[in-house]
């Protein structure tokens, strides 16, 4: 009987993994105590599966890291004016860039209303995107009167 978890992993931020180790006629003790076949790991840590038959016991475990990276496209802007010009700065520390103008640079200017989204890739090939929304408010019409006093 073999066991083995493979090498250890690195998981993008928001996603999960799933170790099988599903071997016929076995039982299975994970580092937490369940007893499934199979574990989804959602953390860093390092997690540990005794697998045991009627004869034999064999232990592996796998360190996963979860890379601790997510990209902001910015807070979501109202203007009150047609006439505005504004930089959107995606986070920092991203390999690559791209955002729905189809720039592909960390940094964007925009001066039109409307919903961006950047997408970032990570040097470990994980991707985020955000979205931020410009939003054009209608000025206020105002009118003035004047009356006359008696």
């Amino acid at each position: 009987m073999e066991d083995d978890l493979g090498s250890d992993v690195l998981i993008c931020n928001g996603d999960s993994l799933t170790l099988n180790t599903e071997i016929p006629g076995c039982s299975y003790l994970w580092q937490d105590g369940s007893q499934n076949p199979n574990y989804t790991i959602t953390s860093s840590g390092i997690y540990g599966v005794t697998v045991t038959n009627v004869q034999c016991e064999a232990y592996d475990e796998i360190e996963a890291t979860v890379e601790n990276w997510s990209v902001d496209a910015g807070q979501d802007t109202s203007f009150c004016s047609n006439d505005f010009q504004l930089t959107l700065n995606a986070s920092p520390g991203a390999s690559s860039y791209l955002w729905s103008t189809g720039e592909t640079t960390q940094n964007i200017e925009i001066s039109n209303e409307g919903t961006y989204q950047v997408q970032a890739t990570t040097i470990n090939n994980c991707i985020y995107s955000d979205l931020v929304s410009i939003v054009l408010n209608n000025l206020p019409e105002v009118n003035i009167s004047a009356s006359s006093r008696e």
